[in-house]
């Protein structure tokens, strides 16, 4: 039997998800580990949206200057 991994932000073990999908989730740009369904909703999907939009806005200000 597979062991289960560990979400590396909330530390349970990751479940599979409301569809059956038994995979992991990159939870980057919040840790190099993997992440739970939860935590990628909760957690890494809005670091990643804020770092998205904080780029994009340095960005534009340096072709700006």
């Amino acid at each position: 039997m597979k062991k289960k991994p560990i979400c590396s932000i909330c530390k349970k073990k990751i479940q599979p998800d409301a569809n059956g999908w038994d995979g992991t989730n990159n939870a980057q740009p919040v840790n190099d580990g993997l992440c739970c369904h939860s935590c990628d909703r909760t957690v890494v999907f809005p670091a990643r949206l804020t770092q998205y939009y904080t780029d994009e806005l340095q960005s534009k200000e340096m072709t700006d200057e």
